[in-house]
């Protein structure tokens, strides 16, 4: 079975709650991936603008 890495790859997670942002950082790492995180939507619109940025993942009901 083929290996799945995300070496290189940049991730942008948007969590506000702690526990679930990092078990998911976690993930993203464990697979070589950066991971960087903002608890609001305020602060990940600021993170897109990273060069590089792969993939975004947002939680469902997230609030301002």
């Amino acid at each position: 079975m083929p290996s799945t890495s995300l070496a290189g790859r940049s991730i942008l997670v948007v969590e506000d709650e702690p526990l679930i942002a990092l078990e998911i950082v976690t993930a993203f790492q464990n697979a070589g991936a950066v991971a960087l995180t903002a608890r609001s939507l305020t602060d990940a619109i600021h993170l897109v603008e990273h060069d590089g940025l792969s993939a975004a993942g947002l939680a469902f009901g997230l609030g301002e």
